[in-house]
């Protein structure tokens, strides 16, 4: 490849940057502008109705057995919520509470599932069984890989 050749290339990627960064702007406005400007719609009384309250019973807090467990987690993503979306941009741009409530139940859903899902596995049977089986597996596919076998 020619030093020509080199220099027509690094312009074409140059060029791809820019028109990338240009699009970046203009799409991250287009959206700003969208949402600016439909937003006293969504405050709009007679437009919004009214949201479903929250059960009292969610579903995350019968699938913890322990108090301590659940309040534990829910201080733990409390914090999380506080500080890397309240106070880190979402307070800025609102002071409505309902997103990080919202967000809230997601998370103590998703872990709450998760906590189902790990009572019903066999622990026997992943560690006798399964784990020896992965880490065989793993060895087998790295042996193969290095030309061992």
């Amino acid at each position: 490849m020619t030093n020509k050749d080199k220099k027509k290339a690094m312009e074409t990627i140059n060029d791809l940057v820019e028109e990338a960064k240009l699009r970046t702007v203009l799409w991250s406005f287009l959206v700003f502008s969208v949402t600016y400007f439909f937003s006293p719609l969504a405050s709009d009384p007679r437009l919004v109705a009214d949201p479903p309250q929250p059960s009292p019973y969610l579903r995350w807090k019968r699938t913890i057995d322990s108090p301590v467990v659940k309040s534990a987690i829910a201080d733990f993503v409390d914090k999380i919520l506080k500080d890397f979306v309240v106070d880190l941009w979402y307070a800025d741009i609102t002071q409505n509470k309902e997103f990080p409530e919202q967000i809230h139940s997601v998370i103590m859903d998703a872990l709450g599932e998760i906590s189902l899902r790990v009572k019903e596995i066999n622990l026997v049977d992943l560690l006798t069984r399964d784990i020896v089986d992965l880490i065989g597996d793993h060895l087998d596919v790295y042996r193969r890989i290095l030309g061992v076998i």
